[in-house]
Formats: C-alpha cells, sequence, structure tokens
C-alpha cells in the first residue's frame, strides 16, 4: 500500500511539472509558442478517468487550454467512448467543442462528396452514371468511402471485361451505366464479403449495437406483418423490447436518455436512420445484411450473456485468413475465402501499424505455435499495396537495391519490402533500412521494411548485440517498431467461434474455459482442435479434457513441440526450465533476482536476455506486485511442455501421457503444421 501511494504521490508531482513547464513555455512568447496534442485510441483514457467521476486528468488538460488562451489545445480521436464523452454533463471538455463523427458521408456537404466520389472518377474514364444508381451504390456501399471506392473498382472491372471492352468500342464515351451493371458488379463474393466484415465490425463496436439492430429489425418485420404502413419505430418500443430479451447488457445505466443516446450513435454510424425522434433501419442494404426474418430471430435467441459479451477492440481482433486456390500462388491469384477457418497471425492493429502513413521498419517475432507460418499469407492478402518479398539467399545489397528502386519510384500508399525466414538478415539490416528511411519525408508514399524473425533469430540479435542495452529495448529507441505475435485473447477466440457457428457456452467444447485449458489460445492448438471438433470422432474432444495438449506431445513428439514453441533455442530454454523448477518451490512468480539466487550457475545478464527473449515470444509474462517489483512467470502449455521435457529427459515420458485416450489418428501434426 505504501509503494503504491508512492508511486500516485510521483505521477501527480510528475503531472504538475509538465503543467508547469508547457505554462512558462507558452508565456515566454504567446504569439508563437503553440501546442497541439493530438491523443490518438483515446476511449481507454476517458474510461479510466471518469472511473471516479472527477475527471482529474481532463480537468488538467481543460486548465491548461484556457490558462494558455488555447495556445495549447488537445485533439482526442477514438471510436464510440470519445463521442459518448462529450454527452456527459459535467465532464470537462463537453463543452469545448462537438465532436466530428468519421464515418459514413450521410448528411449535407459529406452525402454530396459521396456522389462525387461516384460519379466524378467514373466520368473521368469515360463511363456516365445516373443520380439514382450512384445512390444505389452508396446505399449498398453503407456510405463508407472505403466501401464505395471498392464498390465502384469492382464496376469498372465488370465494365472492361464485358465482351473484351466491345461495348465501349461500339458506343464510344461516354458509356451510359446501367441497373445490370451495377448488380452484376455487387453479386462479386469478395465485394459483398468486405461490405458485411466492414458491418459486422461497426456492431462489434458496442455489443449493445447488435442487439438493439436485431430487435429494430424484428419489431419492424413484427409490425409490418400487420400493417405494411410502419416504416419506424419510436424510442420507448425499441427500448422496452431490447429490455425483455437483453436487460443485463443495459443494466450500469438503463435510463431512457442513455439509450436513445445509443441510438443517435447508430444514426452516425450509418446503421439506423432517425426521423422526428423515430427511427429505423438505414437503406436497403442493412435489412439484407441482419438477415430475414428467421436469421433475426435465431441471433436474437442465441444471445450471449451480457457478462460475456465482448466489444470490438483493434488490440485483440484478428480478420480472416485467405489463401489461394489449390495449386495457385497467391501473387498470380486473387485469394478466395477458405471459410474463415483460419484468422490472422496478427492483431487487427497490428496490420494497421505495418501499413501505417509513414516510412519505417518493423521486426516481427514469434513462434510457429503463435502462427509465424502464416504471416507471410497475412502479407499478401491484406490491404494496401502488394507486398515485395526478398528472394531466398537475398544479401543486404538485394535490401537496399530494392529500397532505392521504391524510393525512385513507388505506387501511393505505403510498400511493404518483406524479409523472410528464409533470409539469413543481421541487425545490420535493420540499421541500414532504418537509416535509410528516417531521411525521406515524402508526401503519399511511404515504405516500410518488415523483418520476420523466429526464436532462434530472436536469441541471435538478443545474444550478439553490443552497447549496454537489451537489443530489442534499443531497437525500439531507434524508432524500430517490435511486434509479437501472441496468443489470442478471449474477445477474439469468441468471436472466431460464434463466425465458425460454435457453440461458446460455459460447459461446451468451444466454451472459452475449455479452450483456453485444452490449447492455451495458441493459434496452431485452436486449430488444431477446430479440426478434431469436425471430425467424425468430435465426440472424443469431451474425453481429452485438459490433457488435449498432452496428447498431441505424445503424437508427435516432445521435440516437434519444442520446435513449434521455439524452445530449440536451447540457451534461454534452459534458463526458463530453471524458472519452471525454482517457482514451483517458491510456489509462486518469482522475481529476477529470485532466480539468480536460487537458480544453479546463473548470471544476471544470462536472465535478463532469457526474459527478453521469452516475452518477447510470449513464452512468458510479467506483472508487478505491490510493491512494485516485477515477477516472471510461464505461459500455461509452456509449462507444461517444458515438465513433460524434463520427464522425457529422465526417461517418465510414457507413464506421463500412455493413460489419455487417443487423439484421432486423421489429425494433422504439428511438423505438417510447421511446414506448411
Amino acid at each position: 500500500m505504501e509503494a503504491s501511494g508512492r508511486r500516485k504521490a510521483d505521477a501527480e508531482h510528475n503531472a504538475e511539472i509538465v503543467e508547469a513547464s508547457i505554462l512558462a513555455w507558452v508565456k515566454r512568447d504567446p504569439a508563437r509558442h503553440r501546442i497541439i496534442a493530438l491523443l490518438d485510441e483515446a476511449d481507454l483514457f476517458f474510461k479510466m478517468d471518469s472511473e471516479d467521476g472527477r475527471f482529474r486528468e481532463s480537468h488538467r488538460l481543460k486548465y491548461l487550454m484556457e490558462k494558455t488562451e488555447r495556445a495549447f489545445k488537445v485533439v482526442f480521436a477514438g471510436l464510440h467512448n470519445v463521442q459518448r464523452t462529450t454527452r456527459i454533463i459535467n465532464h470537462p471538455l463537453a463543452h469545448l467543442g462537438l465532436p466530428i463523427c468519421v464515418g459514413p458521408m450521410l448528411t449535407g456537404s459529406e452525402w454530396a462528396a459521396a456522389v462525387a466520389l461516384v460519379e466524378e472518377p467514373l466520368a473521368a474514364v469515360g463511363y456516365r452514371v445516373e443520380r439514382d444508381l450512384a445512390v444505389r451504390i452508396l446505399s449498398q456501399a453503407n456510405y463508407y468511402p472505403s466501401l464505395i471506392q471498392l464498390f465502384c473498382r469492382e464496376l469498372l472491372r465488370h465494365l472492361s471485361e464485358q465482351a473484351g471492352g466491345a461495348k465501349a468500342l461500339r458506343v464510344g464515351p461516354p458509356i451510359r451505366i446501367v441497373a445490370e451493371d451495377v448488380d452484376d458488379a455487387f453479386r462479386n463474393a469478395g465485394l459483398r464479403q468486405r461490405i458485411r466484415e466492414s458491418f459486422e465490425l461497426t456492431l462489434n463496436l458496442d455489443p449493445r449495437y447488435r442487439v438493439i439492430a436485431l430487435v429494430v429489425a424484428w419489431q419492424l418485420a413484427e409490425r409490418r406483418s400487420v400493417s405494411e404502413e410502419v416504416a419506424d419505430l419510436d424510442v420507448t418500443t425499441i427500448r422496452d423490447a431490447t429490455f425483455n430479451l437483453w436487460s443485463g447488457g443495459f443494466s450500469a445505466d438503463p435510463s431512457e436518455d442513455t439509450f436513445r443516446a445509443l441510438l443517435d450513435e447508430m444514426v452516425g454510424l450509418g446503421v439506423l436512420r432517425e426521423h422526428s425522434g423515430r427511427y429505423t433501419l438505414r437503406g436497403a442494404n442493412v435489412p439484407l445484411l441482419l438477415g430475414d426474418e428467421d436469421a433475426v430471430l435465431n441471433q436474437l435467441a442465441s444471445l450471449d450473456d451480457p457478462e460475456t459479451f465482448d466489444t470490438f477492440e483493434p488490440k485483440t481482433f484478428r480478420r480472416p485468413l485467405v489463401f489461394a486456390p489449390q495449386g495457385a500462388s497467391l501473387k498470380r491469384t486473387p485469394p478466395v475465402a477458405d471459410a474463415a477457418d483460419k484468422r490472422s497471425p496478427l492483431t487487427s492493429s497490428q496490420e494497421f501499424e505495418l501499413r501505417a502513413a509513414s516510412n519505417g521498419v518493423s521486426l516481427l517475432c514469434g513462434v510457429q505455435a503463435s502462427g509465424l507460418s502464416d504471416v507471410v499469407t497475412c502479407l499478401e492478402t491484406g490491404d494496401g499495396n502488394p507486398p515485395l518479398f526478398l528472394p531466398n539467399g537475398a544479401g543486404l545489397k538485394d535490401l537496399s537495391d530494392a529500397l532505392t528502386a521504391l524510393v525512385r519510384r513507388s505506387p501511393a500508399g505505403t510498400s511493404v519490402i518483406v524479409v523472410p525466414l528464409t533470409v539469413g538478415w543481421t541487425e545490420e539490416w535493420l540499421h541500414v533500412a532504418n537509416e535509410a528511411l528516417r531521411r525521406r519525408n515524402p508526401r503519399d508514399r511511404f515504405i516500410r521494411v518488415a523483418l520476420l524473425a523466429d526464436s532462434e533469430h530472436v536469441w541471435s540479435l538478443l545474444r550478439e548485440h553490443g552497447g549496454g542495452e537489451v537489443a530489442i529495448k534499443a531497437f525500439r529507441n531507434l524508432g524500430i517498431v517490435v511486434q509479437s505475435l501472441r496468443p489470442w485473447r478471449d474477445g477474439a477466440v469468441r468471436q472466431w467461434a460464434t463466425d465458425l457457428q460454435l457453440n461458446t457456452t460455459e460447459g461446451a467444447d468451444f466454451g472459452l474455459s475449455a479452450v483456453r485449458a485444452r490449447t492455451g489460445m495458441w493459434p496452431v492448438l485452436l486449430n488444431e482442435y477446430l479440426r478434431m471438433a469436425r471430425s467424425a470422432r468430435s465426440a472424443r474432444l469431451a474425453n481429452l479434457g485438459d490433457d488435449f495438449f498432452a496428447k498431441l506431445i505424445a503424437r508427435d513428439g516432445v521435440a516437434a513441440w519444442e520446435r513449434a514453441f521455439g524452445l530449440n533455442a536451447s540457451e534461454p530454454a534452459a534458463v526458463l526450465k530453471q524458472l519452471l523448477k525454482v517457482s514451483e518451490e517458491f510456489g509462486e512468480p518469482i522475481t529476477r533476482e529470485t532466480l539468480v539466487a536460487f537458480g544453479e550457475a546463473l548470471t544476471n545478464d544470462q536472465v535478463e536476455l532469457a526474459f527478453e527473449w521469452a516475452e518477447t515470444l510470449a513464452l512468458v509474462t510479467a506483472a508487478r506486485d505491490d510493491d512494485g517489483e516485477m515477477r516472471w512467470q510461464l505461459d500455461p502449455l509452456v509449462e507444461k511442455l517444458l515438465k513433460l521435457t524434463m520427464l522425457e529427459r529422465h526417461g517418465q515420458g510414457s507413464s506421463s501421457v500412455d493413460s489419455l485416450p487417443a487423439v484421432p489418428p486423421d489429425s494433422t501434426s504439428v511438423s505438417e503444421l510447421s511446414d506448411s
């Protein structure tokens, strides 16, 4: 408690120093000294600042803005919680400006700009689209600019392919686009999937959005079965029906004002339309995306418990991974969805960071168990410019040549150069790329070099790095982005299982407790678990119990799973085995100093490097105790693997797994997974 109090006092003191420094700097030259603080992903900031109802940090910012007469300004960006802050009447920032919703182009000048986004580019290449068809495209794209552009690109591709462009040669520009052309473009499966994914992400911003949208669809269908004149609903009708079905999701604040605010947020997001205080689904496309009446009723009947319903979080969400058709190359063939079984090894936030509008270097670290072998597919199938892959055996000169070529001529947006695992790159590559890109300052053409590293590569970087600080920290200090592939979070697993129409209720095979105990949320194990669930022997999943992983080890061999988790890097793996031993002796997570003191012939440097390696690969976790000391513990599945490894080394491995029920023999081994 005393240590916690000291940290709070230190934080308060530091905040006062920053505040005083800003005021003093602005005062020296008020006409020229100005600061605009741009704070992104501010949702969690507002949530934490409002927990005690005092809005302490927001008051500080307001005071700075007023004291400096707006020479100091702050701009918050984020998801729905940022907008909601402006609705809290006693929030210090509520009256300093109106929120700007970045989303569908629905009102006023934005609607006119959306129409122009359809009409003008098509006119520039010789096509004329009537206003009613332009509005239909907007509606089917839910008025989102990115989807409007995708729709029009697909429309243009369809028009260009018609009889080899014979119509254009026969008629000449401007060529009139007809309704059949728009319908044919909308039939493209990839386009419709992107529109559906965008709609799902919108509903996932807040679990209540989905429930409200389904209730509105249901209530409209009920009333239209009696009277075709029913076009919209009042707030009370929607609220009462929603509370009857899912009251727990609104227990924190069941007031009508709060409920109306949610409806207004959904209007801003393009899900609902409001007129004179009454609400309905927007356009013709939203009802189609929700499904017919039976589909809506089925979704309402299968709603998760409010306590386990997760919101969308970019730092944990993972998009479906897609693959080329059998025998085809992704570089030559448009990818097709593989039933959405597999998900990206990178979170949405990590993918966005790789494609951000900035120059830089990214280091992607992981093991096969965390999906490292799927990163290449992920990068090939993501949005943006196609990545450039260095060939096997490429040297530093090849990287320099690729950088030079892109610097001279690159497409708009972000171009990514990928250095795969098969290239024997060294730390020098990081510095050469970082230095070459640091000096670039383009307006709209950016380059990012992404280097992939497995467990042995990460260990080599750590061991060979000099300069007195750990390599990973040194890289970050240089502006190099270090990304770690990690086990999934609860929300991502639930979303994945729900999308695959699996039973996620507690006690079922895909309830979170069962999945966590059996797979540890590691991607390779999740995919293996899914294969078994879909096999003819899926009923045997329950018989495996929490020994699912142990039985896979018995099937494939300890060595195969050691490689899958990167434990074939023998030096740091030996430190982790001692961490296991000493932690068991103490019965709790331990500090680095404890391991050095009670381990066998370990030095501070050895433990520091091994912990940095293991944390980068998600093999261990660390947390501060009440006294501020960092304590370390193994990931549960890594701990289980190390125990079985040590048993096997001592000739006791067979007895630990022989009594377990058999794994279905048609399952894919970890060796095959690693090779794929």
